[in-house]
């Protein structure tokens, strides 16, 4: 088996450290974190890269959140700087490694790959076999064995600093466990270490049809005492090599359906999973109202049905789609597009969604409303009042007013220093926008 080396140069060279900057702030321009550290850009992505030559770097303290979509998890999160930018770093440069290990009808965060992808390639294996043996993990990324997953590391990788950085994230959790959700590493080190069940399926139990999701697994055939065989051979595959649970293990004929990535698959057609079918019902009931209400920007409104659309092509809901009348939705939303396009560039633009809306259609202007937005977030504020002979500081964000107490024209007159300063409540702010935010709009980056 290759090992690779000579690869530190390539995660610390300059222009993969400024690239995976730029993939870390992606849709997180306006987080504070973020806007900090591009205030000295240059500078602070230097400090990464010194502190990764010196060895000076050490994964940062977790901070943890919990949600509850589609169940209850805890998503541990790093700093912006230095963590997630030396991870995609380091990312850039393996992934294409162990990225060529994996097999075809593994489809979790991978190119190319995705939940449609493996929907169509499901439907195949449901078309052409009797019965189904669906499994998964139990609590996958919080069991992954840190000395395991070092391990599977070191067989492809042998470049001694690139196997220090890899040890410092891989233990960087306490414990004997977990590969944290919420770390972008962990994308990787869950497929690579799943990537032993789907070898041992693929080449030791001789199964055709078989994909995996994340930790979530299907395989198929047509005898279904080979396939209670090899339910065994996997649960102890995993206990023993993995150290990984079984959380469920389900063998039944295709023709019941299988429910994997959302959609139930059957022989002849494909179903919306049921609790899908619900949430999409009660959120397109709800969204009229909220656009009428002015709940929701026009262009949520079109979003949200389109995605929907997009969403229930990739399955047989022609009922479905009548009985929430999504082509009359499509039509509306189409149609309110088309108003608002043909009423021309708005005399006003109330809200942040206004600007985004209007910046494809009329970019010229919308930049000129930009730009007016951006010089008028400046105003002057009342410092103190100066002595007698005092001076204003030297600059253009100072100036000195002159003021008397009431009406009376014998009243003594004060000099107050007034400071330029970045209103809070300038309406660039009140409209949700940060600073970058309106600059990327208006300069773009190509």
């Amino acid at each position: 088996m290759k090992r690779h080396g000579n690869l530190w140069d390539k995660i610390i060279d300059p222009e993969n450290i400024k690239s995976a900057y730029k993939k870390a702030r992606r849709c997180r321009s306006k987080f504070e974190s973020v806007q900090k550290f591009e205030k000295n850009e240059e500078a602070n992505l230097k400090a990464i890269r010194e502190a990764l030559v010196n060895k000076t770097f050490k994964t940062s303290r977790y901070t943890t959140k919990i949600i509850y979509e589609p169940k209850k998890r805890t998503i541990y999160i790093l700093p912006f700087a230095p963590d997630r930018i030396v991870q995609h770093a380091l990312v850039n440069i393996i992934e294409p490694i162990f990225e060529k290990t994996f097999i075809d009808d593994s489809f979790a965060c991978r190119k190319g790959k995705g939940q449609h992808s493996g929907s169509t390639r499901t439907k195949e294996f449901v078309k052409r076999n009797k019965y189904c043996l669906k499994g998964d993990i139990r609590h996958f990324y919080p069991s992954i064995n840190h000395d395991i997953l070092m391990s599977l590391l070191e067989r492809k990788i042998k470049c001694k600093n690139t196997l220090w950085l890899l040890r410092d994230i891989v233990y960087s959790f306490p414990g004997e466990t977990n590969s944290p959700i919420g770390n972008l590493t962990s994308q990787l080190f869950g497929n690579l270490y799943m990537n032993e069940l789907d070898k041992f399926v693929k080449h030791e139990l001789r199964i055709k049809d078989y994909i995996r999701y994340c930790d979530d697994f299907c395989l198929f055939h047509d005898d279904k005492e080979f396939l209670k065989d090899a339910a065994k051979k996997i649960e102890m595959f995993l206990a023993e090599r993995l150290k990984l649970t079984l959380s469920k293990c389900d063998l039944f004929q295709t023709s019941r359906g299988v429910d994997f990535l959302g959609y139930r698959h059957f022989p002849d057609y494909t179903l919306l999973r049921k609790s899908t079918a619900k949430r999409v019902k009660r959120r397109l009931k709800k969204l009229p109202g909220q656009l009428a209400n002015k709940e929701i920007s026009l262009e949520t409104y079109c979003s949200s049905i389109a995605s929907t659309y997009g969403w229930l092509k990739w399955a047989d809901t022609y009922n479905l789609m009548t009985l929430i009348k999504l082509d009359e939705l499509l039509q509306d939303a189409k149609q309110k597009q088309k108003e608002v396009n043909m009423r021309g560039f708005p005399k006003e633009l109330n809200t942040k969604q206004d600007y985004l809306n209007c910046i494809e259609n009329y970019p010229n202007e919308t930049r000129q409303a930009l730009q007016t937005l951006l010089d008028s977030r400046f105003s002057w504020f009342r410092v103190r009042e100066l002595d007698d002979g005092e001076e204003a500081p030297e600059g253009d964000n100072y100036r000195v007013v002159e003021e008397k107490d009431g009406m009376d024209p014998e009243a003594e007159t004060k000099r107050i220093l007034e400071e330029l300063r970045e209103d809070p409540n300038a309406l660039l702010f009140l409209r949700g926008f940060t600073v970058e935010e309106v600059q990327e709009l208006i300069n773009p980056v190509t």
